[in-house]
């Protein structure tokens, strides 16, 4: 048996050796302490950045599935758009052009397809007259004052004065008078005709069998004109330049009759008062489009004569 005064040596050792030992390992749990206190930033810092990768990780992933949503639907919008083109080029502008009407780049779609089924509704010549009409009308005749656009152009500006006042005419007015109207209107794009020849060196001279120089006659000049024009791909273009010499400015001696098809838009015949058949306002619209169209031609034309080009 165990004497107790041995036990309570025994005891007193452990409690000895427990004090070495906690003395021995106190620097090391301060230490751990210490660390964990250092580590601990470091730890939360991590996983703050691991969300902020996630997050990265999900906004890359969303954005790239919302690209391929805006690709998707720009691909989407560009085949519609040549489809529309394509519907357009061969079924609207056929039948506009059939009774020598075209529209300009600015004109509304909803115009042109309101026209078009108007048409497809009641297809006949005076369906197409009227709607042109009713659209030009529209807000007291606006779409007139393209001619504001002619301002600072040094072939535009000195006919800005002859058109504002048909404009003011036109808008004074109930029915305007096409007897009015066509003769300034056929006068201006006579004269823009020539100036599209002086602004691209297109002379109004030539030399005859005898070498001596002598004047073109006006149709000579209008068909280097058209000529020039004729480079443009745009289908409109080419209606706008086939009404212009097939139509307007068709070869008609007096005493004989305009072309059939042609709905008497003479310039001869009507400038020349030998045939009122062609005073309508079906013409008059005619002759606001066709000036319209070789203004803007112009204009774009000196634009690009004075654009810098690149080296």
């Amino acid at each position: 048996m165990i004497d107790k005064e041995v036990l309570e040596k025994i005891a007193q050792q452990s409690t000895d050796i427990t004090d070495v030992v906690n003395k021995a390992t106190e620097p090391f749990s301060k230490f751990t302490i210490e660390l964990r206190s250092i580590t601990s930033p470091i730890t939360t810092l991590s996983k703050d950045i691991q969300k902020i990768f996630t997050n990265y990780n999900n906004q890359i992933n969303n954005i790239a599935i919302s690209f391929a949503h805006v690709s998707s639907l720009f691909q989407d919008a560009y085949k519609r758009i040549n489809e529309w083109k394509k519907f357009f080029d061969e079924d609207i502008l056929k039948i506009f052009s059939k009774y020598h009407y075209f529209v300009s780049t600015d004109t509304p779609i909803e115009i042109i397809n309101h026209i078009y089924f108007t048409y497809l509704k009641n297809p006949k010549r005076s369906t197409i007259e009227n709607e042109f009409y009713k659209f030009y009308q529209t807000d007291d005749w606006k779409i007139l004052d393209f001619y504001k656009k002619w301002e600072g152009n040094k072939f535009l500006e000195k006919r800005i004065l002859s058109i504002k006042d048909v404009v003011m005419y036109v808008r004074s007015t109930k029915k305007p008078s096409p007897r009015l109207v066509l003769p300034v209107i056929i006068s201006q794009i006579d004269g823009i005709l020539l100036d599209i020849a002086k602004d691209n060196d297109i002379t109004i001279t030539k030399k005859d069998k005898n070498k001596k120089y002598k004047n073109k006659n006006q149709s000579e000049i209008h068909k280097e004109v058209f000529n020039l024009l004729e480079n443009s791909n745009e289908i409109q273009a080419n209606i706008a330049l086939n009404i212009v010499s097939s139509i307007l400015f068709q070869t008609t001696y007096i005493g004989n009759k305009p072309k059939k098809g042609s709905y008497n838009f003479s310039r001869h015949k009507i400038m020349h008062g030998e045939d009122m058949k062609g005073l309508t306002n079906a013409n008059m619209i005619r002759a606001f489009l066709l000036l319209d169209f070789l203004a803007q031609f112009l204009i774009s034309n000196e634009e690009e004569k004075t654009r810098p080009r690149q080296l």
